[in-house]
């Protein structure tokens, strides 16, 4: 039932580039500075036993700073990468995708990594990454990923794809947001919304798969129901469905997603080259919330 997202699924993999049994991802905004700041928690890093020196050369990478973004499954943002492609010449100069690498290559000097950490979790007895990055002029690059999310949705039509919700008349209002040039996300107060176009009957669909999923007996189903966990509130206006994530007391929102099978345990002899540090991974999240 994660159909509906595709618009927003610009960024996927062809395959996850390693495993996790838990990962946590919060998100601060900074109205006044515009500054957003993500802090990333991969918990029980697993190889996956395919190519796993090729895992955990990546994972150290991660360790050392590389601009690299596991979010969920197979949707992971290389931002090194995203530099690197951006610079090639394009097929049409003058095309929407085209100006948007421009404007990325103006805009990714503003993502930095604030400090990533690999570590043993003495307590959960297992190997975790922790990432704070940060990205200035956040609605800058939130303006960015609008403008990605209708160059796909509209090539995605010009393809022969016309349904990619799995609803026709639901497919018809996000291709009308794409070609008017609208948005899909924003920043409301140091809230974040999420704004989908749907049709009222299609967002009560979603709804009830969400509920359904909540009690499915597999993690990878239950994702968006672990997202809803976040949720402040949500509304159906018209023709769209608004999601809202509000902070914490503490200023951060927190995400948590289900990997697999979370109770999997990674083979004793997967792990990295050398040794790691041991922590304990609440301590770890704690400091680096409070990194300025």
């Amino acid at each position: 039932m994660l159909r509906w997202l595709v618009p927003l699924a610009f960024c996927l993999a062809s395959c996850a580039s390693f495993e996790v049994q838990k990962r946590q991802i919060f998100l601060r905004y900074l109205p006044q500075a515009d500054v957003l700041d993500v802090l990333l928690v991969h918990e029980g890093l697993d190889s996956g036993r395919e190519n796993a020196e090729r895992a955990w050369e990546l994972i150290a990478s991660l360790a050392h700073g590389k601009r690299f973004l596991a979010l969920w499954g197979m949707l992971e943002v290389d931002f090194d990468e995203l530099t690197e492609r951006a610079k090639q010449p394009a097929a049409d100069p003058d095309g929407a995708f085209a100006r948007l690498a421009r404007d990325y290559l103006a805009y990714e000097r503003n993502i930095t990594v604030v400090e990533a950490r690999l570590f043993y979790d003495k307590e959960g007895k297992r190997y975790c990454l922790a990432q704070r990055v940060r990205f200035a002029a956040a609605s800058r690059g939130l303006a960015l990923i609008d403008r990605a999310m209708n160059a796909n949705t509209i090539e995605g039509v010009s393809d022969g794809n016309k349904n990619t919700s799995g609803d026709p008349g639901t497919d018809v209002l996000q291709l009308a947001r794409a070609r008017a040039g609208g948005s899909w996300a924003r920043f409301e107060g140091t809230a974040v919304e999420l704004s989908v176009p749907m049709t009222s009957e299609f967002a009560a669909q979603v709804l009830k798969q969400w509920l359904s999923d909540a009690a499915a007996p597999r993690a990878g189903d239950r994702v968006m129901s672990r997202l809803l966990e976040s949720l402040t509130s949500f509304a159906v206006t018209g023709e769209e469905l608004r999601l809202r994530f509000a902070p914490a007391a503490d200023g951060w929102i927190a995400l948590r997603f289900p990997e697999g099978d979370v109770h999997r345990q990674p083979y004793e002899s997967d792990g990295p080259d050398g040794p790691v540090a041991k922590g304990r991974l609440s301590s770890e999240i704690e400091r680096l919330k409070a990194l300025p």
